[in-house]
Protein backbone atom coordinates (compact mmCIF):
# COMPACT_ATOMS: atom_id res chain seq x y z
CA UNK A 1 0.00 0.00 0.00
CA UNK A 2 1.60 3.91 -0.62
CA UNK A 3 2.13 5.76 2.38
CA UNK A 4 1.13 9.69 2.01
CA UNK A 5 1.98 12.07 4.10
CA UNK A 6 0.06 15.10 4.20
CA UNK A 7 1.83 18.67 5.47
CA UNK A 8 -0.59 21.03 6.22
CA UNK A 9 -1.09 23.98 8.88
CA UNK A 10 -4.48 23.69 8.62
CA UNK A 11 -5.95 20.89 10.32
CA UNK A 12 -9.18 20.91 8.01
CA UNK A 13 -7.64 20.97 5.05
CA UNK A 14 -5.51 17.93 6.14
CA UNK A 15 -8.53 16.30 7.33
CA UNK A 16 -10.23 16.58 3.92
CA UNK A 17 -7.11 15.54 2.13
CA UNK A 18 -7.00 12.59 4.33
CA UNK A 19 -10.45 11.42 3.76
CA UNK A 20 -9.59 11.66 -0.33
CA UNK A 21 -7.16 9.28 -0.14
CA UNK A 22 -7.76 7.11 2.23
CA UNK A 23 -11.19 6.33 -0.17
CA UNK A 24 -8.46 5.94 -2.22
CA UNK A 25 -6.87 2.69 -0.93
CA UNK A 26 -3.70 5.40 0.34
CA UNK A 27 -2.42 4.99 3.79
CA UNK A 28 -2.30 8.34 5.04
CA UNK A 29 -0.48 10.36 7.91
CA UNK A 30 -0.51 14.39 9.05
CA UNK A 31 2.14 16.60 9.91
CA UNK A 32 1.22 19.90 10.90
CA UNK A 33 4.36 22.11 9.95
CA UNK A 34 7.17 20.94 7.87
CA UNK A 35 9.79 20.23 10.96
CA UNK A 36 6.93 17.76 12.45
CA UNK A 37 7.32 16.49 8.73
CA UNK A 38 10.92 16.09 8.94
CA UNK A 39 10.64 13.99 12.09
CA UNK A 40 8.06 11.58 10.75
CA UNK A 41 10.08 10.50 7.22
CA UNK A 42 13.15 10.14 10.05
CA UNK A 43 10.90 7.49 11.47
CA UNK A 44 8.75 5.73 8.77
CA UNK A 45 8.81 5.15 5.18
CA UNK A 46 6.77 7.27 2.69
CA UNK A 47 6.06 7.15 -0.71
CA UNK A 48 4.45 10.63 -1.53
CA UNK A 49 4.59 13.83 0.25
CA UNK A 50 1.53 16.32 -0.09
CA UNK A 51 2.79 19.58 0.93
CA UNK A 52 1.50 23.00 1.37
CA UNK A 53 3.61 25.83 0.35
CA UNK A 54 2.41 28.55 2.33
CA UNK A 55 3.45 27.52 6.24
CA UNK A 56 5.04 29.28 9.20
CA UNK A 57 8.90 28.91 10.31
CA UNK A 58 9.91 26.19 7.37
CA UNK A 59 8.14 26.89 4.08
CA UNK A 60 6.63 24.06 1.98
CA UNK A 61 9.46 24.87 -0.78
CA UNK A 62 12.36 24.26 2.06
CA UNK A 63 10.71 21.06 2.66
CA UNK A 64 10.65 19.80 -1.09
CA UNK A 65 13.99 20.74 -1.38
CA UNK A 66 15.26 18.67 1.81
CA UNK A 67 13.46 15.39 0.75
CA UNK A 68 14.57 15.83 -2.89
CA UNK A 69 17.95 16.07 -1.14
CA UNK A 70 17.66 13.53 1.77
CA UNK A 71 14.70 11.21 0.34
CA UNK A 72 15.39 11.00 -3.48
CA UNK A 73 12.89 7.95 -3.65
CA UNK A 74 10.12 10.26 -2.51
CA UNK A 75 7.63 11.85 -4.71
CA UNK A 76 6.53 15.72 -3.49
CA UNK A 77 2.86 17.07 -4.76
CA UNK A 78 2.82 20.78 -4.04
CA UNK A 79 0.04 22.87 -2.86
CA UNK A 80 -0.72 26.66 -2.79
CA UNK A 81 -3.49 29.05 -2.91
CA UNK A 82 -1.47 31.41 -5.09
CA UNK A 83 -2.04 31.06 -8.55
CA UNK A 84 1.31 32.26 -9.60
CA UNK A 85 3.58 30.77 -12.51
CA UNK A 86 6.41 31.85 -10.04
CA UNK A 87 5.48 29.94 -6.86
CA UNK A 88 4.83 26.72 -9.44
CA UNK A 89 8.16 26.93 -11.03
CA UNK A 90 10.08 27.35 -7.16
CA UNK A 91 8.54 24.35 -6.75
CA UNK A 92 8.89 21.97 -9.54
CA UNK A 93 12.55 23.66 -9.41
CA UNK A 94 13.32 22.59 -6.12
CA UNK A 95 12.14 18.95 -6.53
CA UNK A 96 8.07 19.07 -6.65
CA UNK A 97 6.47 16.23 -9.20
CA UNK A 98 3.70 18.27 -9.26
CA UNK A 99 1.72 21.24 -8.16
CA UNK A 100 -1.84 22.39 -7.27
CA UNK A 101 -3.77 25.33 -6.65
CA UNK A 102 -5.84 25.92 -3.73
CA UNK A 103 -9.19 25.32 -3.96
CA UNK A 104 -8.87 21.79 -5.97
CA UNK A 105 -11.24 19.66 -6.67
CA UNK A 106 -11.25 15.80 -5.02
CA UNK A 107 -10.45 14.11 -9.03
CA UNK A 108 -7.90 16.91 -9.30
CA UNK A 109 -6.22 15.56 -6.06
CA UNK A 110 -6.98 12.09 -7.25
CA UNK A 111 -5.72 12.46 -10.56
CA UNK A 112 -2.18 14.65 -9.19
CA UNK A 113 -1.56 11.52 -6.64
CA UNK A 114 -2.34 9.16 -9.08
CA UNK A 115 0.25 10.25 -11.50
CA UNK A 116 2.97 10.50 -9.40
CA UNK A 117 2.63 7.16 -7.97
CA UNK A 118 2.41 5.78 -11.77
CA UNK A 119 5.65 6.63 -12.05
CA UNK A 120 7.12 5.59 -9.02
CA UNK A 121 5.24 1.76 -9.92
CA UNK A 122 7.16 2.02 -13.22
CA UNK A 123 10.38 2.25 -11.34
CA UNK A 124 10.34 -0.68 -9.21
CA UNK A 125 9.09 -2.65 -11.92
CA UNK A 126 12.15 -1.75 -13.79
CA UNK A 127 14.34 -2.40 -10.87
CA UNK A 128 14.94 1.05 -9.61
CA UNK A 129 16.91 1.95 -12.79
CA UNK A 130 19.37 4.54 -11.34
CA UNK A 131 19.89 6.63 -14.44
CA UNK A 132 15.54 6.98 -15.06
CA UNK A 133 15.51 8.07 -11.10
CA UNK A 134 18.40 10.67 -11.90
CA UNK A 135 16.47 11.92 -14.86
CA UNK A 136 13.15 12.21 -13.18
CA UNK A 137 14.48 14.33 -10.40
CA UNK A 138 16.53 16.67 -12.87
CA UNK A 139 13.60 16.90 -15.61
CA UNK A 140 11.66 18.90 -13.22
CA UNK A 141 13.99 21.69 -12.77
CA UNK A 142 14.18 21.78 -16.70
CA UNK A 143 10.75 24.01 -17.81
CA UNK A 144 12.33 27.48 -15.74
CA UNK A 145 14.68 27.97 -18.59
CA UNK A 146 13.38 26.17 -21.48
CA UNK A 147 10.08 26.69 -23.48
CA UNK A 148 8.30 23.42 -24.39
CA UNK A 149 9.99 22.77 -28.06
CA UNK A 150 13.20 22.59 -25.93
CA UNK A 151 11.76 20.67 -23.32
CA UNK A 152 10.17 17.76 -25.95
CA UNK A 153 14.26 17.99 -27.73
CA UNK A 154 15.61 17.28 -24.11
CA UNK A 155 13.37 14.12 -23.64
CA UNK A 156 14.30 12.91 -27.50
CA UNK A 157 17.84 13.36 -26.21
CA UNK A 158 17.52 11.30 -23.03
CA UNK A 159 14.96 8.85 -24.56
CA UNK A 160 17.68 8.18 -27.71
CA UNK A 161 20.19 7.81 -25.66
CA UNK A 162 18.75 5.60 -23.09
CA UNK A 163 17.69 2.56 -24.81
CA UNK A 164 20.35 3.09 -27.47
CA UNK A 165 18.19 4.04 -30.45
CA UNK A 166 19.63 5.38 -33.56
CA UNK A 167 16.76 8.01 -34.04
CA UNK A 168 12.84 8.73 -33.15
CA UNK A 169 10.23 11.06 -32.56
CA UNK A 170 7.86 12.71 -29.87
CA UNK A 171 4.31 13.21 -31.33
CA UNK A 172 1.69 15.76 -29.54
CA UNK A 173 -2.04 15.56 -30.53
CA UNK A 174 -3.57 18.83 -31.68
CA UNK A 175 -6.75 18.97 -30.24
CA UNK A 176 -8.12 21.65 -32.70
CA UNK A 177 -7.34 19.05 -35.63
CA UNK A 178 -6.76 15.49 -34.06
CA UNK A 179 -3.88 15.13 -35.83
CA UNK A 180 -0.88 14.30 -34.21
CA UNK A 181 2.41 16.26 -35.23
CA UNK A 182 6.17 15.69 -34.99
CA UNK A 183 7.47 18.29 -32.24
CA UNK A 184 10.63 17.13 -32.07
CA UNK A 185 12.82 14.12 -33.62
CA UNK A 186 16.70 12.54 -34.45
CA UNK A 187 18.32 10.29 -36.19
CA UNK A 188 17.37 9.74 -39.97
CA UNK A 189 15.42 12.08 -41.64
CA UNK A 190 15.41 14.48 -38.97
CA UNK A 191 14.45 18.05 -40.23
CA UNK A 192 12.07 15.87 -42.89
CA UNK A 193 9.89 14.54 -40.27
CA UNK A 194 10.15 17.36 -37.72
CA UNK A 195 6.59 19.40 -37.94
CA UNK A 196 4.96 16.01 -40.06
CA UNK A 197 1.48 15.38 -39.24
CA UNK A 198 -0.22 12.37 -39.02
CA UNK A 199 -4.12 11.35 -38.61
CA UNK A 200 -5.38 9.46 -35.89
CA UNK A 201 -4.90 5.89 -36.69
CA UNK A 202 -1.88 5.78 -38.96
CA UNK A 203 1.26 4.37 -37.97
CA UNK A 204 2.48 2.28 -34.78
CA UNK A 205 1.90 5.84 -32.80
CA UNK A 206 -1.48 5.33 -33.98
CA UNK A 207 -2.15 1.91 -32.90
CA UNK A 208 0.04 2.75 -29.35
CA UNK A 209 -2.70 6.29 -28.77
CA UNK A 210 -5.98 3.50 -29.72
CA UNK A 211 -4.82 1.12 -27.13
CA UNK A 212 -3.46 3.80 -24.61
CA UNK A 213 -0.33 1.21 -24.42
CA UNK A 214 3.37 0.72 -25.83
CA UNK A 215 3.68 -1.33 -28.78
CA UNK A 216 6.95 -2.40 -29.93
CA UNK A 217 7.73 -4.25 -33.57
CA UNK A 218 8.97 -7.11 -33.04
CA UNK A 219 8.66 -10.85 -35.24
CA UNK A 220 5.53 -11.26 -33.01
CA UNK A 221 3.98 -7.45 -34.06
CA UNK A 222 5.39 -8.30 -37.93
CA UNK A 223 3.37 -11.22 -38.43
CA UNK A 224 -0.26 -9.40 -37.19
CA UNK A 225 -2.62 -8.09 -40.36
CA UNK A 226 -2.72 -4.91 -39.01
CA UNK A 227 1.10 -4.50 -39.57
CA UNK A 228 1.73 -5.59 -43.26
CA UNK A 229 -0.09 -3.31 -45.07
CA UNK A 230 1.68 0.30 -43.02
CA UNK A 231 3.73 2.12 -45.18
CA UNK A 232 7.05 2.40 -44.55
CA UNK A 233 9.39 4.97 -44.73
CA UNK A 234 12.83 2.94 -44.22
CA UNK A 235 13.90 -0.42 -43.11
CA UNK A 236 13.65 -0.42 -39.48
CA UNK A 237 15.16 -3.21 -37.67
CA UNK A 238 13.42 -2.88 -34.31
CA UNK A 239 10.51 -0.04 -33.20
CA UNK A 240 8.72 1.45 -30.22
CA UNK A 241 5.62 3.53 -29.32
CA UNK A 242 4.94 4.09 -26.12
CA UNK A 243 1.72 6.65 -25.36
CA UNK A 244 2.08 9.75 -22.72
CA UNK A 245 -0.86 9.86 -20.78
CA UNK A 246 -2.45 11.92 -18.09
CA UNK A 247 -5.28 11.70 -16.49
CA UNK A 248 -5.94 9.21 -19.01
CA UNK A 249 -5.94 11.68 -22.02
CA UNK A 250 -3.08 10.73 -24.79
CA UNK A 251 -1.04 13.54 -24.79
CA UNK A 252 0.88 12.13 -27.78
CA UNK A 253 3.57 9.21 -28.11
CA UNK A 254 7.34 9.04 -27.87
CA UNK A 255 8.87 6.65 -30.82
CA UNK A 256 11.71 4.90 -31.18
CA UNK A 257 13.68 3.22 -33.65
CA UNK A 258 16.56 1.33 -34.63
CA UNK A 259 17.70 1.40 -38.07
CA UNK A 260 21.74 0.55 -37.50
CA UNK A 261 21.91 -1.18 -34.46
CA UNK A 262 20.87 -4.96 -35.26
CA UNK A 263 19.72 -5.62 -31.93
CA UNK A 264 15.92 -5.53 -31.34
CA UNK A 265 14.15 -3.34 -28.44
CA UNK A 266 13.61 -5.17 -25.20
CA UNK A 267 10.62 -5.41 -23.20
CA UNK A 268 12.82 -3.61 -20.71
CA UNK A 269 13.96 -1.20 -22.87
CA UNK A 270 9.99 -0.18 -23.63
CA UNK A 271 9.46 -0.18 -19.75
CA UNK A 272 12.19 2.68 -19.40
CA UNK A 273 10.87 4.54 -21.94
CA UNK A 274 7.39 4.24 -20.54
CA UNK A 275 8.78 5.90 -16.99
CA UNK A 276 10.08 8.51 -19.52
CA UNK A 277 6.80 8.99 -21.47
CA UNK A 278 5.16 9.63 -17.74
CA UNK A 279 8.10 11.86 -16.76
CA UNK A 280 7.27 13.62 -20.47
CA UNK A 281 3.40 13.96 -19.01
CA UNK A 282 4.13 15.57 -16.23
CA UNK A 283 6.62 17.87 -17.73
CA UNK A 284 4.19 18.80 -20.10
CA UNK A 285 1.33 18.85 -18.10
CA UNK A 286 3.53 21.48 -15.64
CA UNK A 287 5.35 23.58 -18.52
CA UNK A 288 1.46 24.72 -19.68
CA UNK A 289 0.84 25.02 -15.83
CA UNK A 290 3.58 27.63 -15.75
CA UNK A 291 2.90 29.30 -19.30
Amino acid sequence: MEKVLIVDDIKDDRLLYRIILEEEGYEVSEAKNAIEALKLLDRQRFNIVLTDIIMPAVNGIELTRKITRNYPDIEVIAMSIYDSKFTALDALKHGASAYLIKPFTKEELRIAVGEVRRIRVLKIGSGHLDGIVALHKASKAIISDNPPDKILSYIMEVAVNTVRADGGSIMLIDKKSGDYVVKSSAGTFKEKVLGKKFRPGQRIAGRAIKLKRPVLVDNGVRSREWFKNMEKYEDIISGMSVPIIIRNEVLGTVNLKRTETKEEFSRRDVEIVDILAANAALIIENARLVS
